[in-house]
């Protein structure tokens, strides 16, 4: 007498083979594709050391403008801060604060 297997016990074995299936060919994609691009992924550089140095350095200019302007009296030394202040307005905006 040959056993047959039920119809329910040959369904539960082919979803289990299925199952097996999928987790092989999951953790091959996992180890495979998704842990190297992990592995690659670096920490963007620090951009707040490289904007501090360039406002300290608009800073700087700025007062050295203004130091100058000091020689100046009158209308003359506030035409001269008020070009130092749109100078230090460009500077600002070329460091990159975004």
């Amino acid at each position: 007498m040959s056993e047959t297997q039920s119809p329910l016990a040959g369904l539960v074995l082919f979803i289990i083979c299925l199952a097996i299936a999928g987790t092989f060919v999951a953790g091959v994609h996992y180890f495979a594709i998704d842990l190297p691009q992990q592995n690659a992924l670096q920490a963007p550089d620090n951009a707040e050391n490289k904007d501090y140095a360039c406002i300290n350095e608009c800073g700087r200019q700025v007062e050295t403008c203004t130091n100058f302007c000091n020689q100046y009296e009158g209308e003359q030394k506030s035409s001269c801060q008020s070009d130092c202040k749109v100078a230090e307005y460009y500077c600002l905006r070329q460091c990159d604060l975004s």
